[in-house]
């Protein structure tokens, strides 16, 4: 990401300490520059200069990756296998 040739990992959202997720989950789409102040905050605790190498629009698919590749949903839930 960015013009960073560092390799990036974060640990899957289920793995993090409960604490971290509850931040995560407090997260609003409306709440704007706050939400965003807080993710960049937890994503530095996380991977330190990381926020450093992204732009905005970068920083929204490393989210939208990170909940994809965590099995959450947009609506903040964990996606269950099909029972089909």
């Amino acid at each position: 990401m960015g013009s960073s040739k560092k390799v990036w990992s974060l640990p899957l959202m289920g793995s993090l300490p409960a604490k971290k997720v509850k931040v995560l989950a407090s997260l609003d789409k409306d709440d704007g520059d706050e939400a965003l102040d807080v993710f960049v905050d937890l994503l530095e605790g996380l991977c330190p200069g990381l926020t450093d190498e992204l732009t905005l629009d970068e920083l929204q698919q490393v989210m939208v990756g990170w909940q994809e590749a965590s099995g959450i949903t947009a609506g903040g839930g964990e996606s269950r296998p099909s029972s089909d």
